[in-house]
């Protein structure tokens, strides 16, 4: 069962302890690679663009929760 976060603060929570497994995880890629762009057709085209498509959904979701 995943237990999901409940309040705003469980999610900031969650977000910051997400965010830093995945960016533990892209460190353990070899910089030259990191630095390439994916082998399929979609609208984020490497990882600089995967993340900055997460961090505007993280401030959409911070921004508009009260």
């Amino acid at each position: 069962m995943i237990i999901r976060p409940q309040t705003k603060g469980a999610l900031v929570e969650a977000a910051e302890k997400e965010f830093t497994s995945l960016f533990s995880l892209i460190d353990s890629i070899p910089e030259e690679k990191r630095m390439k762009n994916f082998h399929f057709e979609d609208r984020d085209k490497n990882i600089r663009d995967a993340l900055m498509h997460l961090y505007r959904w993280h401030l959409m979701m911070l921004t508009g929760m009260t």
